[in-house]
């Protein structure tokens, strides 16, 4: 296993309303009895890379506290309502001020209940083996999150708007993308009946 780790910063998005679900999905509790947001942020830190934030939006407060107690940085997106781009962007800008030693970024959702230490870690591996500024993960056909993004991206990834991930940026550049495969990623709790699936 490789373990170049030092240069590599995950950044979890979470600062959405989930408006289809009706309530915060955050604090949703997921099989192991604890809410999606502590599961994806204690998940992270075991990695153990350089730096590890979670940016926060709709009801920032309350989410906050489920996370209190763990040793990861927290960035409140005022302008959350300007969709996840606005997310990375404030990720990406705060990276690149206080850390400008990290050479690239994870990001990571905590709507993806499947996600699991191996994924991350052979993200993280497949970006040393192969040299390639993108690595993605892939469902059916989808290429999405987790993915990285080297730091010759991050002047794209600061230009994106609205309610868009990074999904754009990964289907421009498939030449410059390694693809991880991750079926279960094809799941994520979008509604009440999605939540209901996954706890059945």
């Amino acid at each position: 296993m490789i373990n170049e780790i030092d240069n590599i910063g995950i950044i979890i998005l979470a600062a959405g309303q989930s408006s289809r679900m009706g309530n915060p999905k955050q604090l949703l509790i997921d099989r192991g009895d604890q809410s999606l947001i502590r599961r994806v942020c204690s998940l992270a830190l075991t990695i153990g890379v350089k730096k590890t934030f979670v940016i926060l939006g709709f009801r920032s407060k309350t989410i906050s506290e489920e996370i209190a107690d763990l040793n990861i940085d927290i960035l409140n997106n005022e302008e959350w309502e300007n969709g996840i781009s606005s997310s990375i962007r404030l990720g990406v800008e705060k990276i690149q001020k206080d850390q400008p030693e990290i050479e690239a970024l994870i990001f990571l959702v905590c709507d993806q209940p499947y996600i699991n230490k191996e994924l991350i870690q052979s993200i993280i591996d497949q970006y040393h083996l192969t040299k390639k500024p993108i690595i993605a993960s892939q469902y059916q056909n989808i290429t999405g999150t987790p993915a990285l993004f080297d730091r010759s991206f991050f002047p794209q990834l600061m230009q994106l708007e609205g309610d868009r991930g990074a999904g754009k940026i990964i289907k421009d550049h498939m030449d410059e993308v390694s693809l991880v495969s991750f079926e279960a990623g094809i799941f994520d709790i979008d509604t009440k009946s999605d939540y209901e699936l996954y706890l059945n």
